[in-house]
C-alpha cells in the first residue's frame, strides 16, 4: 500500500510493519486474518471485524483493530478509525503505531495537547524518526517552533539520508527567528538535494524573507511557481504537502511589497488569498508582516 492511500503524514512503514505481523491463532481464524491483512479495503474491514469477534489473544486483536483503523482512515471514516486506534491502544498500551496514528487524528481535530501526549508515548515505546517528525508538525501547529526544530533534528539524526526533515527544520527555525543562518543552511541543503522541488524552494523563500533577502525570496518563489509540473511534496512516504502554490505567491507578494513594488505585491497577495484564505494568517503567525 502506498502512503497516499491513507496518510496525511508519513506512515507507509507503519502499514507495512503491521501487515507483516501474523498472529498465532487457531486455524478457524486464519481466513479472517488473511482477509484482515488483504489489499482490498472492504475485505479488510470485514475480515478484521470477524477476527475481532473470535475471542483471540489480546495482542492479535489489537493488530486487527489497528488494521481496520488504517482502512477506515483511508475511507475518511476518521471517527471510526479513531475509535479502533483507541481499542488497539487499550489492548496494547505500548502499540506505538496506533498511538502515532491516533495522535495525527487528534492533531487534525485541533486537540494538540492530546496529540503531543500520544506522540510522546509512541516515542517512549519506539523512538523512530516518523514519531519525532510528526510530533514536530504538531509543535508547529502550536507555535512551539523551537520544540519543533528539536524534533526535526532528532528525525535528521535517525534519517540522515532524508531531505524532508532538513526542509521542515528550516521552516521551524525561520519561524522562531533566533537562528536564521541555520534555517537558511537547512533549506539550502534541501534545495541542493532536490533543486526542482517547489515545496523546498517555497520554504527557502520564507527563510529569505525572514533574513530580509527579498530579491532572493522572489527568485525562489518564481522558481517554485515556474513549472506547474514541479514536485510540491516531500517524497514517497511523506503524504501530501503542507505548502502549496498559494504560499509561494503570497511570499512573493510580501517580498515585492517590502521592495516598494506595492501594486505587484498587492496583486500577488490578493491572488494567494483567493487561492487559500488562511495563507495570510499562517505567515503572520510565523512572523511575516506586510
Amino acid at each position: 500500500m502506498s502512503s497516499e492511500t491513507f496518510a496525511r503524514w508519513i506512515f507507509s512503514a507503519i502499514i507495512m510493519a503491521a501487515s507483516a505481523i501474523a498472529p498465532a491463532s487457531a486455524k478457524t481464524a486464519q481466513q479472517a486474518w488473511d482477509d484482515c491483512i488483504s489489499q482490498n479495503p472492504d475485505v479488510v474491514i470485514q475480515g478484521c471485524t470477524d477476527f475481532i469477534a473470535m475471542d483471540q489473544e489480546a495482542g492479535d486483536v489489537a493488530i486487527a483493530y489497528y488494521n481496520r483503523a488504517l482502512t477506515e482512515e483511508g475511507k475518511n471514516l476518521l471517527d471510526a478509525a479513531f475509535a479502533d486506534y483507541t481499542k488497539a491502544i487499550e489492548l496494547n498500551s505500548t502499540f506505538d503505531y496506533a498511538l502515532h496514528n491516533r495522535a495525527r487524528i487528534y492533531d487534525q481535530r485541533g486537540d494538540y495537547q492530546a496529540a503531543i501526549a500520544d506522540f510522546t508515548k509512541a516515542i517512549a515505546a519506539s523512538p523512530i524518526g516518523g514519531h519525532f517528525f510528526n510530533r514536530a508538525h504538531t509543535y508547529m501547529h502550536m507555535g512551539m517552533y523551537r520544540l519543533a526544530a528539536e524534533d526535526y533534528m532528532k528525525a535528521i539524526d535517525l534519517w540522515p539520508n532524508e531531505v524532508a526533515p532538513y526542509a521542515r527544520r528550516c521552516r521551524a527555525l525561520a519561524a522562531d527567528g533566533e537562528n536564521l543562518d541555520a534555517a537558511r543552511a537547512d533549506c539550502d541543503h534541501a534545495v541542493t538535494a532536490a533543486p526542482h522541488n517547489s515545496m523546498f524552494l517555497t520554504l527557502r523563500s520564507f527563510a529569505k524573507i525572514k533574513q530580509a533577502d527579498f530579491d532572493g525570496a522572489i527568485a525562489d518563489a518564481d522558481a517554485a511557481l515556474a513549472d506547474s509540473k514541479q514536485e510540491w511534496g516531500e517524497g514517497e512516504g511523506f503524504g501530501p504537502p503542507e505548502v502549496h502554490p498559494a504560499d509561494a505567491l503570497y511570499l512573493k507578494g510580501v517580498a515585492e511589497t517590502k521592495l516598494g513594488r506595492t501594486d505587484a505585491g498587492k496583486k500577488d497577495i490578493d491572488e494567494a488569498v483567493r487561492q487559500d484564505a488562511s495563507v495570510s494568517a499562517t505567515y503572520l503567525k510565523m512572523g511575516v508582516h506586510i
